[in-house]
């Protein structure tokens, strides 16, 4: 059976194909993790795509400092 982070690489997978297929579109990609977007966003894309934009979520001025 596959893991959560079988479904996760699969998901990943086809979305860093869409988001390769479509250049003319600018994606924001927002993430809660941002610690581990790097990691993720390798194994997504080669080099980050000029229409892919990272962002995260802050919900209090402390993680705010600790994130961004």
């Amino acid at each position: 059976h596959p893991t959560q982070n079988d479904l996760l690489d699969e998901v990943r997978y086809k979305l860093a194909g869409l988001v390769r297929s479509t250049p003319w579109l600018t994606w924001l990609l927002l993430t809660k993790r941002i610690e581990q977007a790097g990691g993720y966003l390798q194994t997504m894309f080669e080099t980050l795509p000029d229409n892919v934009w990272v962002g995260t979520t802050a919900e209090n001025q402390a993680m705010h400092n600790k994130r961004i």
